[in-house]
């Protein structure tokens, strides 16, 4: 369902103009309709569940980082900058993780219907959503015959990792409803907590 900048900008608790700039940087998926823009209601319920500061993280430490909550140890960066990224870890939550691990890789897609349709498959934990974690998510998708949905029920992940637990964790609790996020919230919580 899609939503006027406005109402997307009282959602989130910033002003039009803003909610204008993160529709048009893309933070916000949406659409021209008719001369208003419209935002896609997932879009604006994962931004307000992703919010951080600073500079996003680069796909390199993005990995890095899922790597670290999948198995604890990673190879990606060593030394100083291991535990520096350990110690910020420890002091992150879902919310933090969020804010950079999705950024501008994930997109909504809506899945065929009947037999056959992978979406079920992709997310196995039984969630109102389907995740999946891809290289080329439009590759994909047009393997998958995916058509681009603002309010499809599928969010593919463009990274190229095998820590697809903790990326699929960090997805539902962005676009997941109320009971799907605090679940995956939880699972994020304990990975963090294996840091320690």
């Amino acid at each position: 369902m899609d939503t006027v900048t406005r109402e997307a900008g009282a959602q989130l608790g910033v002003s039009t103009r803003h909610a204008r700039r993160l529709a048009a940087s893309g933070v916000l998926a949406g659409r021209e309709l008719a001369g208003r823009r419209l935002v896609s209601s997932r879009s604006v319920l994962a931004a307000s569940r992703s919010r951080g500061r600073g500079r996003r993280w680069t796909a390199e430490t993005v990995l890095a980082v899922l790597e670290l909550l999948a198995s604890g140890t990673t190879d990606r960066v060593q030394g100083s900058t291991l535990s520096r990224l350990r110690s910020r870890l420890r002091a992150s939550d879902a919310q933090e993780l969020a804010y950079h691990v999705i950024a501008d890789r994930a997109t909504l897609w809506r899945a065929p219907r009947g037999e056959g349709s992978r979406a079920a498959e992709l997310s196995g934990t039984g969630a109102a959503i389907a995740v999946g974690i891809t290289s080329d998510a439009v590759r994909y998708a047009r393997r998958e015959r995916f058509v681009q949905d603002l309010d499809g029920q599928t969010v593919l992940l463009e990274l190229d990792t095998d820590a697809t637990e903790a990326a699929e964790a960090i997805v539902l609790y962005a676009y997941g409803d109320e009971r799907t996020s605090s679940a995956a919230r939880s699972r994020i919580e304990a990975m963090i907590a294996k840091l320690a």
